[in-house]
């Protein structure tokens, strides 16, 4: 076995080591917030790795915890369900499809702003098949009698309860529960990017990719196409309705990470120390949650919408 290949078998070694233990670890420490931490570790090893490698020790990390589900192993106490299996392997796809359109960036064959488009537009066709194919095929009785009486206790009045029951509310919001998490894995997914790379610098790591948060441009046509589909999520009915929504939903993260880019932009003016920028924008999410969700996808909107004015 020549020294390069010693070398390249010791560092999928490590890897998938510490891959395993930091995820081992994040469950342990964090369970009910698991989802959201859960790609940094990826992020972190996909930085580091070649992409070959780094698909290789995706794929053997989720094997390993494939069969520890399977029989029913656990490490102290810790119980691998089907639910960290399924956090654990979405990351991964997300955070992959995203490292694999960044080297197209990287090597000139696309610019970054369709790196992120292409991502986004990936995910709307897995979720798509995703639904099609299972979630809408489910029994989501158990979901659907859980927020009805949510609901029920949440606001007083019982006519309105009733109408939330009859007129299949519920029903509609479970629908578009997938979609609403992938518009939120998204969004972690690039804050734990850039959570990585400061900590890849503050390790004197050489990273494979960045993203330029100084300027961000979605295009005339995917404005277009995306006003048209929110537009006809209006008039259409049935399974197609859920489809159109929950496409809009995703794509909506482009407009919420173009308002992202402005705010950040913004914050750059004060000199104020990266980890409390961060702080701080932590801060806001927690205080504000939705409201600062719907403030900063306006301010990407409508800031698209002036640059496509502009533009005829």
């Amino acid at each position: 076995m020549s020294p390069s290949s010693g070398n390249k078998l010791l560092i999928f070694f490590y890897s998938i080591t510490f891959l395993i233990t930091s995820e081992i670890l994040l469950f342990r420490l964090t369970p009910q917030i698991f989802p959201i931490f859960t790609s940094i570790p990826i992020i972190f090893v996909g930085q580091i790795l070649k992409q070959s490698l780094f698909l290789i020790t995706l794929i053997c990390t989720s094997l390993f915890f494939f069969v520890l589900n399977f029989y029913e192993f656990s490490f102290f106490e810790i119980e691998f369900s089907k639910r960290f299996i399924f956090n654990l392997l979405t990351s991964s796809i997300v955070v992959y499809s995203l490292f694999y359109f960044l080297a197209l960036e990287k090597t000139k064959k696309i610019s970054e702003e369709k790196a992120i488009i292409y991502l986004t537009i990936f995910i709307v066709f897995l979720l798509i098949i995703f639904n099609y194919f299972y979630f809408y095929n489910l029994n989501h009785q158990d979901l659907k009698d859980y927020l009805i009486n949510f609901f029920s206790k949440l606001i007083s009045d019982s006519d309105i309860s009733e109408r939330i029951a009859k007129e299949n509310i519920v029903e509609n919001i479970i629908r578009l529960i997938p979609s609403i998490n992938a518009f939120t894995l998204l969004n972690f997914i690039i804050v734990n990017f850039l959570i990585t790379n400061l900590i890849l610098k503050k390790l004197n790591f050489i990273k494979n990719f960045s993203l330029n948060l100084k300027k961000f441009f979605i295009p005339t046509w995917f404005f277009l196409i995306f006003n048209a589909l929110l537009l006809l999520s209006f008039f259409t009915i049935g399974e197609l309705k859920y489809h159109i929504s929950s496409t809009v939903i995703i794509l909506s993260f482009l407009f919420f990470y173009q308002g992202f880019i402005y705010m950040h932009k913004f914050m750059e003016k004060f000199e104020i120390n990266v980890f409390l920028k961060f702080l701080i924008i932590f801060l806001l999410f927690i205080f504000l949650g939705y409201v600062l969700f719907l403030t900063i996808f306006m301010i990407g909107y409508f800031k698209t919408l002036i640059n496509v004015l502009k533009r005829f």
